[in-house]
C-alpha cells in the first residue's frame, strides 16, 4: 500500500469521524427495530438477516431496510486522499533529496581525503628532508672527531713507539719479504743461547746409541730412535798374482770398497745387515784376484766391493790395480784414499787404493805372497811381487767392510 503523507492522513481522519457520526444517529433513531428473527418495531418492516453483515450499518431507502458500508471505511482510494499527486512529488523529491545527499557526501569525502594526502605526504617529505639533513651533518661532524682523534692518537703512538723500536728500514723490509717457516721463527722468538741449544736438541734430536756392525746380523734400532748417521764400507778385491820370469815384477793391488755415509729418519722396525769377506787373492802365478761382493744396510744402503787385481808376468812393471768400488745406493759415496808405493824397487811406481780413515800396507821386502788387507777395513789385498828368479807369487785377499749406526732422538 503506498505511503500516505501525514496532511492527507489529516484530512482522512475528519471524513472517516463525520461518516461514523451520522451512522451512530440513524442507528440511534431506529431503536426497537425488530431484528431478522422476524420481531418487529413499532411501524416498520421487519430487520434484514444479519449474517455476514458484521460491521455494516441498516439504511433504508423509505420502504426497504438494508446494510450498507459506511462512508469513509475500508480502503480510500488515492484519487479521494492524494487528487494532486502529492504522494508521488513527496517521494521523488525523497529520492532526490537522498541522492544529492550522497553525492555531496562522496564530494566532501573525496576532496577531504586528496587534501589530508597532500598534506601528509608534505609532512613526511618536509620530515625525510630534515631527518637526512640532520643525519648527515652529524656524520660530517662525527667523522671529523674520528679523523682528528685518530690523527692525534696515531702521531702519539708513533711518537712514543720510536724511542723504544727499530725504525723500518731496507733490511727490515727485505727480510719482511722473505718467507719464514715455522722452524726459522722458533729461533726468532729464542730469549738466550740457552734456548737455542735447548731448541737445537729437539729439532736435531739427540744421541741415543751407537751401534757397529763387523759382521753381518739385523740391525734393531734402540728405543727412541728415529734418525740414523749411517757410515758403510765395502769389501775390498784380492790382489792380484806375480809369475815366473826371471825379472823384478809385481801384480796388481785389490781394489778397495766403497765407502759411503747418509743420514735417515723415520726409522722403524728392523734391517738386515750383510758383510760379505774381502775377494781373495790369486793363486800364486800371474794371476787374477777375485772382486768383493756388495754390503748391504737393507734397503737404506749398498756398498759395492772392490774390484780384483790382475796378474802380471812381465819383468819391471806391475799388474793392473782393481777398480775402488762404486755406484752403491744410500747418501753420498766418499772418494777412496790413493797412495804412491816409493818402496817398490821396480822402475815405474805403482798407485794403489785403500779405503778411507784405513791404513794402507806396502811390502817392503822382494820375493813374497800378497799381505791380506786389514780385517774390517774395506781394503784390497797386496799383490805378489819379487825382484828376480822362477818363483811364482799369489795375491792377498781383500779385508771386509762395515756399518757404524749412529742414533738421534728426542
Amino acid at each position: 500500500m503506498p505511503r500516505i503523507p501525514p496532511r492527507v492522513a489529516s484530512r482522512m481522519s475528519v471524513v472517516q469521524t463525520r461518516n461514523a457520526l451520522a451512522a451512530a444517529t440513524a442507528m440511534a433513531g431506529r431503536a426497537n427495530l425488530p431484528t431478522g428473527g422476524g420481531g418487529t418495531g413499532g411501524g416498520g418492516a421487519s430487520l434484514p438477516d444479519q449474517a455476514g453483515q458484521a460491521g455494516k450499518f441498516l439504511t433504508t431507502d423509505g420502504s426497504t431496510a438494508s446494510w450498507d458500508t459506511p462512508a469513509g471505511s475500508g480502503d480510500m482510494v488515492k484519487a479521494d486522499y492524494d487528487p494532486t499527486n502529492v504522494g508521488t512529488d513527496i517521494y521523488a523529491y525523497a529520492d532526490d533529496a537522498e541522492a544529492d545527499a550522497i553525492t555531496a557526501a562522496n564530494a566532501y569525502t573525496d576532496s577531504e581525503v586528496a587534501a589530508n594526502s597532500i598534506a601528509d605526504q608534505a609532512y613526511t617529505d618536509a620530515e625525510i628532508i630534515s631527518l637526512e639533513t640532520a643525519l648527515e651533518a652529524y656524520a660530517d661532524a662525527g667523522d671529523t672527531a674520528v679523523e682528528v682523534a685518530a690523527n692525534a692518537y696515531t702521531d702519539s703512538e708513533i711518537a712514543a713507539l720510536s724511542s723504544v723500536y727499530q725504525p723500518l728500514d731496507s733490511d727490515l723490509t727485505a727480510i719482511a719479504a722473505r718467507s719464514t717457516t715455522s722452524y726459522g721463527l722458533d729461533f726468532l722468538e729464542l730469549a738466550n743461547s740457552a734456548a737455542g741449544q735447548a731448541l737445537l736438541v729437539l729439532t736435531i734430536g739427540k744421541v741415543v746409541g751407537v751401534q757397529f756392525f763387523a759382521n753381518g746380523g739385523t740391525y734393531t734400532p734402540t728405543s727412541g730412535t728415529n734418525t740414523i748417521l749411517l757410515l758403510g764400507q765395502g769389501a775390498g778385491g784380492g790382489g792380484g798374482g806375480v809369475g815366473n820370469v826371471n825379472s823384478s815384477c809385481r801384480g796388481g793391488h785389490g781394489g778397495a770398497g766403497e765407502t759411503r755415509l747418509g743420514v735417515f729418519t723415520g726409522i722403524t722396525g728392523t734391517y738386515a745387515v750383510t758383510l760379505p769377506g774381502g775377494g781373495n787373492g790369486a793363486t800364486a802365478g800371474a794371476n787374477p784376484g777375485l772382486a768383493a761382493s756388495a754390503s748391504t744396510f737393507g734397503s737404506l744402503m749398498t756398498c759395492n766391493g772392490g774390484g780384483a787385481g790382475q796378474g802380471n808376468n812381465t819383468g819391471l812393471q806391475a799388474g793392473t790395480n782393481g777398480a775402488r768400488g762404486t755406484s752403491g745406493s744410500g747418501g753420498i759415496s766418499l772418494n777412496a784414499m790413493t797412495q804412491v808405493s816409493s818402496t817398490m824397487t821396480v822402475a815405474t811406481f805403482a798407485t794403489v787404493e785403500a779405503a778411507p780413515f784405513t791404513q794402507l800396507f806396502i811390502p817392503t821386502g822382494v820375493g813374497t805372497t800378497g799381505i791380506n788387507g786389514l780385517n774390517g777395513k774395506g781394503q784390497g789385498g797386496m799383490p805378489g811381487q819379487k825382484s828376480t828368479g822362477t818363483t811364482t807369487y799369489g795375491g792377498g785377499s781383500g779385508s771386509q767392510g762395515y756399518f757404524l749406526v749412529i742414533e738421534f732422538g728426542y
